[in-house]
């Protein structure tokens, strides 16, 4: 039971609504009465499920989590292919949307769960965790645009989420601009979500900041993107946007066609992208 938890595996990857009904009681009853130690007993289930088939030879808990997660894949994806077919004639974009969620959905459901610490159990390995975490360049934090704020709070760190919210006009994609910067120069994989500006623009502000930044010449942004000077700041932003790209990490600009919450972050899982910034005016 212990590698059926620890794999996600969820009733509803269950095609028999039974099995998936008693996998879930067993489920239920591991994590709780059994403190995740002990499965309940063939006494217990039958008890519960007067229809509970009598155990014989079954396969291997791993090979059992990966045939369960490939039936309910084709069977979700066929079944939505099926309830797709009608838009494909009417409107493909909607329909390759309604696959992409189904996809995604499928995704959620099949990933692993979370390994948890508890306290006395495993004891050596926590402390194994917990000295690596230290060592890792993550655990630093993606700084903040302003030096104070990051001395303060450490940065953005892994699983945390920064909300900034101001009237318009306030540099508020300037601030995401920054981060996205910061990010990829920490070795993060950034996945860039612009909800209102095109991606070119975020991205020769990106170049701006950072040839104020490092390149050591500052580009005056209002001539710059007014064309005025143009040839003579030229080298200087091409400079800047060689070494953003030669950075430890990646940084993806997209206007997403679905930008629903879960289709940004279904877009970033594509992408390969572990830190993502949604930049919205509105």
């Amino acid at each position: 039971m212990k590698i059926y938890v620890r794999y996600g595996i969820d009733k509803e990857m269950f095609a028999d609504p039974f099995f998936g009904a008693m996998f879930d009681y067993a489920k239920e009853y591991f994590v709780t009465h059994g403190a995740s130690k002990e499965a309940p007993t063939e006494e217990i289930m039958r008890f519960k499920f007067a229809e509970f088939p009598t155990e014989g030879d079954v396969a291997s808990p791993s090979y059992l989590v990966e045939q369960l997660k490939e039936l309910h894949a084709k069977r979700c994806l066929v079944g939505k292919l099926r309830d797709i077919s009608p838009l494909l004639q009417e409107n493909p974009l909607d329909a390759a949307i309604a696959l992409q969620e189904e996809i995604a959905n499928i995704i959620d459901l099949s990933s692993n769960t979370e390994n948890k610490i508890v306290y006395g159990e495993n004891v050596e390995l926590q402390k194994q965790a917990e000295e690596s975490l230290v060592d890792n360049n993550f655990t630093e934090g993606v700084p903040y645009p302003y030096k104070q704020l990051t001395e303060h709070t450490g940065g953005i760190r892994l699983g945390e989420i920064t909300i900034l919210s101001a009237p318009p006009s306030c540099g508020k994609s300037w601030w995401c601009c920054h981060n996205a910067l910061e990010a990829k120069k920490k070795g993060w994989n950034v996945y860039f979500a612009t909800l209102e500006m095109q991606p070119v623009v975020m991205s020769q502000r990106i170049n701006l900041i950072k040839c104020g930044l490092d390149v050591k010449t500052v580009v005056p942004t209002a001539k710059y993107t007014s064309g005025i000077d143009v040839d003579f700041y030229k080298p200087y932003i091409d400079k800047a946007r060689e070494e953003i790209a030669n950075m430890p990490g990646k940084l993806v600009i997209e206007s997403p066609q679905n930008n629903t919450v879960r289709g940004i972050f279904s877009n970033a899982r594509q992408n390969g992208c572990n830190f993502v910034i949604i930049d919205q005016l509105q």
